[in-house]
């Protein structure tokens, strides 16, 4: 954290200006005492200085070490050496003298006069008797008289009220460096408290402030979130009401162009059915003179004429007429005014070209219509000269016969179903084929039960057992037609004759 350099000195120990000096030949060049040092600056003169202030504390106690105690000794041995000749006032002054020494040995800092100082502020003047030049001899071996000794006694007696004197000025001085040195500690720390303080409440302010702003720019995200949301929503419906116009104005163009084109039609419409009317009155027009105009060829007239008046009689005369080639012949000349458009109606409707086959014969015959007998296969109107064909057209008709409207057939191979789909076309039976591998679940093969009225199912050797047992459940349940294909052979032939015997025995039952 960082520091004054005034609080750096204080905590040091030393003067203010050698922290200045310090810190301006190491970074600091304009360095003030109430400037803020960083803290790795700090450190690092803490680290130096603190070295050099110890050392130099050191080295002045051990100077003071050295020296006091030697002027010490020097004197408690001059002292004791008196002492020792004036017999036992003079130990007591010896004691007296010690305790000042006791007294400074104990203190913070030790007393930098010397004894020699201190004698020569209590002697008299130079040229008097006694003086400090004078050397004193405390020898054991002088003798003195009682007039020295008073006055070796009151000097002594002075020499040890100064030094105590001396020591306690010096402590006194002592104790007030120290106490205004707390003094200023205790100002610097009063002033390092409020400062605290009003960091405190400035981080507490700072931290509301944080969470305010926080708070505000999260707001400020949202809010402009929603924002970008409403712009883009209007943009989106701007444009789509763009284009609803748009649509509008087509449907609108459209409409009025449907407009026309209907009163177009309708105008078209008008003139076709009176055309139409027109026609169907010219045509009826027509026939009324043509029946007029040939009243008297009228073959079944003719025929009435003759005694034949029942169509039984009159249908056995013409195949009589007809069996023989003459007479055909004949017969064909004799007709010359017919209604050609009728007669092709009935060769349309009535005659229809068959093989020798019974399958072709009786599918004709089962449809109300006349066989004509063509000589090859490929000429046949059933079959077509194919097997499958002849097949199917039988099961065609039985499934009419029967009812049976929609066949489903379950399983077989693709091109089984591609030859189904070629033959149904054109057929009034509508076949829905499924493959083996679709969805077999209930529901699903239910509903497609339910929509079929027969369910075409392949032995256990062409499609797995376990559809075809589901399809035979769903059928039997539905009250729907099963026929069952027998074989391992999937193929249109099989097919259609186990439909067409099925729906066979099917519709015999119904009917007795």
């Amino acid at each position: 954290m960082k520091t004054k350099a005034y609080k750096l000195a204080a905590e040091l120990g030393l003067q203010e200006q050698p922290v200045l000096d310090w810190l301006r030949a190491n970074g600091y060049p304009n360095a003030r005492r109430a400037d803020m040092i960083r803290a790795d600056v700090a450190q690092a003169a803490r680290k130096a200085l603190g070295l050099h202030a110890r050392g130099r504390s050191s080295a002045g106690r051990a100077s003071s070490k050295t020296r006091s105690p030697h002027r010490h000794d020097k004197f408690v041995t001059e002292v004791g050496r008196h002492a020792t000749s004036g017999g036992g006032e003079r130990r007591r002054d010896t004691v007296v003298n010690e305790t000042p020494t006791e007294a400074k040995g104990g203190a913070e800092r030790r007393l930098t006069a010397t004894f020699a100082e201190l004698l020569d502020g209590h002697m008299p003047p130079d040229g008097e008797p006694g003086q400090p030049g004078d050397t004193v001899d405390f020898s054991p071996t002088l003798e003195a008289t009682d007039l020295d000794r008073t006055v070796n006694e009151i000097r002594m007696d002075e020499v040890g009220q100064a030094l105590s004197n001396v020591a306690n000025s010096r402590l006194e001085e002592d104790l007030r460096v120290e106490r205004a040195k707390v003094e200023g500690l205790e100002r610097m720390l009063d002033a390092q408290k409020r400062e605290q303080a009003g960091a405190d409440a400035l981080r507490a302010e700072f931290a509301q402030l944080k969470a305010e702003n926080d708070r505000l720019l999260l707001e400020r995200s949202q809010k402009k979130k929603a924002l970008l949301e409403i712009t883009d929503e209007r943009q989106t419906l701007e444009t789509t009401c763009t284009e609803l116009r748009d649509e509008l104005a087509d449907v609108r163009g459209m409409l009025g162009e449907y407009e026309d084109r209907q009163v177009d039609h309708d105008s078209v419409m008008g003139d076709l059915e009176t055309t139409r009317q027109r026609e169907t009155a010219w045509r009826t027009r027509a026939l009324e003179l043509e029946r007029a105009a040939h009243a008297g060829d009228d073959l079944g007239a003719l025929l009435k004429k003759r005694g034949l008046d029942s169509p039984e009689d009159q249908v056995r005369v013409l195949q009589a007429l007809l069996s023989s080639e003459r007479t055909a012949k004949a017969l064909l000349k004799a007709l010359r005014n017919i209604d050609a458009d009728f007669l092709e109606k009935i060769f349309d409707r009535q005659l229809r070209k068959t093989c020798s086959d019974s399958l072709c014969n009786r599918t004709t015959l089962a449809e109300k219509r006349i066989p004509l007998r063509v000589d090859r296969d490929t000429d046949c109107a059933v079959c077509g000269g194919q097997k499958d064909r002849r097949w199917f057209a039988q099961m065609n008709l039985e499934c009419r016969r029967a009812g049976v409207r929609r066949l489903l057939v379950v399983g077989g191979t693709e091109p089984v179903h591609d030859r189904l789909r070629e033959l149904s076309e054109g057929s009034t039976v509508d076949l829905r084929l499924l493959a083996a591998d679709e969805d077999s679940s209930p529901a699903r093969v239910g509903s497609r039960v339910e929509g079929c009225d027969a369910v075409v199912v392949w032995s256990g050797q062409v499609v797995d057992p376990r559809v075809t047992t589901a399809y035979t459940e769903a059928a039997q349940t539905h009250h729907r037609i099963v026929i069952s294909v027998l074989g391992a052979q999937d193929a249109v032939i099989p097919l259609a004759r186990a439909a067409v015997y099925r729906l066979a025995r099917t519709h015999i039952f119904e009917t007795h």
